[in-house]
């Protein structure tokens, strides 16, 4: 348990990952490229920090076609909420 607490912060170290899970927390779903628009970031950059929030189990990857789409991991977001919340009144 100790290794997931350390790998969950690590993964919420990054401001970017940050705006992707606060992104993804306000809209249930979205595709890669409107991800990367949103964050203003590239594709390949805003592929990288998806894969590593997927390989932490705090995104899901649904494919769809030719298309790939990403949202928070149920099981992952109700804690995710308490933590952003009460990190933002520090």
């Amino acid at each position: 348990m100790k290794k997931e607490v350390v790998h969950l912060f690590k993964a919420l170290s990054n401001p970017k990952r940050l705006e992707i899970i606060e992104l993804l927390l306000r809209k249930k779903e979205l595709p890669l490229e409107k991800i990367s628009q949103k964050i203003r970031l590239s594709y390949k950059s805003t592929s990288k920090h998806l894969l590593l929030l997927e390989s932490r189990g705090i995104v899901v990857r649904k494919q769809k076609s030719l298309r790939a789409f990403y949202g928070i991991n149920e099981d992952r977001k109700i804690c995710l909420v308490n933590i952003l919340e009460k990190a933002k009144k520090i």
